[in-house]
């Protein structure tokens, strides 16, 4: 991949006790959310950005440094930790705490990671990918996330989550980053180890031959992504 992907940042409402961020660095992205009872949210919530950016200033180039990186800096109140670092054609995607991770791939819109875990895989182009926190995934249902999308640009695509966010009567720290893969992604080598083709775990869908878990902790099941397409398709298509 010779570019960087376009990027959108969600952030919903704080609290002294509950804030969340985006994490926008030069080679990662990811989203981060903290909640303190007594308060001091936005000052640890700070603190654990500092933290991640130091680390993350020269990018993993495996899942397992990244899974290190990440593990160094959970500690008490931290409700999501999503990191994704693209390396040429794979992104490594590590996430402690609860959250989620989707991906939108023509008209096709799944989950592919749903609580602690890391995956690896293959980004194709046009791909987009969102990081979510443990508050966007409550507050927006699977269906709220994936009708937004309509031919936009991850700004505008985020904007629209922004105020899906703002509408509801909670939502406090939430926060959520959109990466879209442009198309000079190219030709996926299949020399990469991360090739595994997804499609011989589920042959009805394609769309996610590239991207698969790998040396999961806790990872999708193929029910829940089945299940979720089958929701999907309950919905009718816009025009």
């Amino acid at each position: 991949m010779t570019g960087k992907p376009l990027v959108g940042s969600v952030v919903g409402p704080t609290t002294l006790t509950h804030w969340g961020q985006v994490l926008h660095l030069p080679d990662a992205y990811g989203a981060v959310e903290v909640s303190f009872p007594d308060g001091g949210a936005r000052a640890a919530g700070i603190h654990l950005l500092s933290e991640l950016s130091a680390r993350l200033k020269d990018a993993p180039t495996s899942l397992r440094i990244l899974d290190g990186v990440v593990d160094e800096v959970v500690g008490d109140g931290v409700e999501t930790i999503l990191i994704c670092v693209p390396v040429g054609h794979v992104l490594y995607i590590a996430l402690r705490g609860t959250g989620d991770v989707y991906l939108r791939r023509g008209r096709e819109f799944a989950r592919l990671l749903h609580g602690a875990g890391s995956i690896s895989g293959e980004i194709q182009p046009g791909d987009t990918i969102i990081l979510a926190s443990a508050e966007f995934s409550r507050a927006l249902t699977l269906e709220e996330a994936g009708a937004v999308f309509d031919h936009l640009t991850p700004d505008e695509v985020a904007e629209r989550l922004t105020l899906l966010l703002h509408e509801k009567p909670y939502g406090e720290g939430s926060a959520a980053m959109v990466l879209q893969f442009g198309e000079e992604v190219g030709v996926v080598p299949t020399a990469t180890p991360a090739a595994v083709v997804m499609s011989k775990l589920v042959r009805t869908k394609v769309f996610l031959s590239h991207f698969h878990p790998r040396r999961v902790r806790r990872h999708l099941s193929l029910s829940v992504l089945r299940d979720d397409m089958k929701r999907l398709r309950g919905h009718p298509k816009r025009a």
